[in-house]
């Protein structure tokens, strides 16, 4: 006989470090592991969630399509849709709160293009390279293309 012991986790696109959480996104679903999983204190567990500050959060997103991008930004948590940009703002989740910018967002075959620097996240959106700092994107690369 043998005897295997095996370890899941969930696939997630992207991880993202943040307020002392794992974030990553599933589909239209977004996943925090419990609170300060950096100080030692618990374990990383997806799959639990009451909504407190210590528990796990998993919350479903329905509006706007599914997430295609996950970056954080100047105290925020921002996740891309498509067609827009919502920004997560709040300590834990109990409340946490969140608000959408309708705006070009980020297309789900360009998902690998997210990159955080100078307080902005840049990323391969329709129509060239794009730049969100928190107010509407902008397209940087129009001056590169002939």
């Amino acid at each position: 006989d043998v005897l295997v012991f095996e370890s899941t986790s969930p696939h997630y696109y992207d991880v993202v470090a943040w307020k002392k959480r794992l974030w990553g996104y599933s589909s239209n679903v977004l996943h925090g592991t419990i609170a300060d999983i950096f100080d030692d204190k618990g374990f990383v567990d997806w799959n639990t969630g009451d909504n407190t500050q210590t528990e796990s959060i998993s919350q479903p997103l329905w509006q706007g399509g599914d997430i295609t991008g996950l970056a954080a930004l100047m105290g925020g948590l921002v996740y891309f849709k498509e067609d827009n940009i919502p920004i997560v703002q709040g300590n834990y989740p109990a409340i946490m709160s969140s608000n959408t910018l309708p705006c070009r967002g980020l297309p789900a075959e360009n998902r690998r293009s997210v990159a955080v620097g100078n307080e902005s996240v840049y990323y391969y959106g329709r129509g060239g390279v794009m730049r969100f700092g928190g107010e509407l994107p902008k397209c940087i690369s129009a001056k590169l293309i002939p």
